[in-house]
């Protein structure tokens, strides 16, 4: 693809940030405004590429969406777009669904259990061999908000620094007495992190902030 065009086809927020954060690790410029488009609906989906002249040049869609359910997502996607290269991001983990999916022309199947730096391996052959400067056309839709360009931008000062703790391993007794707050304070910072970012554990907070770090040019 001549620029970076992504349609993201899911309606759930924490989700959203999840490929977002990824994205972001393989492509700075996989923001808002450098062609990314989120949708919450096959109906949505339907009409972003049937608007365009020339489809994205990779969809990432949930085979559930509020409006349609399993492979008939994928069919539907396929019908509009029979050309268009797609890579499924579900909950299932079953592999006849997998395999279902990727005989209807899938190009991926990634489930959500995936660690982050699977998701990001799985999707790297899709996606441009270097950066290309940002393309007018898709944008993230006015109701979507404004999203940084990365969910660690989403967190507090403090936020930031009881994940840097975390990244560099200490557990949340040892963060309480380094950071001069409470432990039950850590654990709510952690709670609050986790949601923002789209994670479920301490190691995947940490992928993202050791991402976020080496974005910003912060590794010393």
């Amino acid at each position: 693809m001549s620029h970076f065009d992504i349609l993201i086809v899911e309606d759930h927020p924490m989700m959203i940030r999840s490929i977002t954060a990824s994205l972001a690790v393989l492509h700075p410029q996989a923001h808002a405004d450098c062609g990314v488009v989120i949708v919450g609906s096959l109906m949505q989906a339907k009409k972003r590429l049937l608007r365009r002249r020339e489809p994205p040049g990779l969809v990432i869609a949930d085979l559930n969406l509020p409006d349609s359910r399993g492979l008939a997502t994928l069919r539907a996607l396929r019908e509009v777009a029979p050309g268009i290269a797609i890579v499924v991001f579900s909950a299932s983990d079953d592999k006849s669904t997998e395999q279902a999916a990727l005989d209807l022309g899938a190009q991926a199947f990634i489930s959500k259990s995936a660690l982050p730096q699977n998701f990001v391996q799985k999707l790297q052959p899709f996606l441009p061999g270097s950066a290309t400067p940002c393309a007018p056309g898709l944008s993230v839709p006015a109701s979507a908000g404004e999203a940084p360009h990365h969910p660690v931008d989403l967190l507090t000062e403090r936020q930031r620094a009881v994940l840097a703790e975390v990244a560099s391993g200490y557990r949340n007794r040892e963060i309480a007495l380094r950071l001069k707050i409470g432990e039950q304070t850590v654990s709510t910072h952690l709670n609050t992190i986790f949601q923002r970012l789209g994670v479920q554990n301490r190691t995947q907070a940490s992928m993202q902030y050791m991402a976020w770090v080496k974005a910003h040019g912060l590794l010393g």
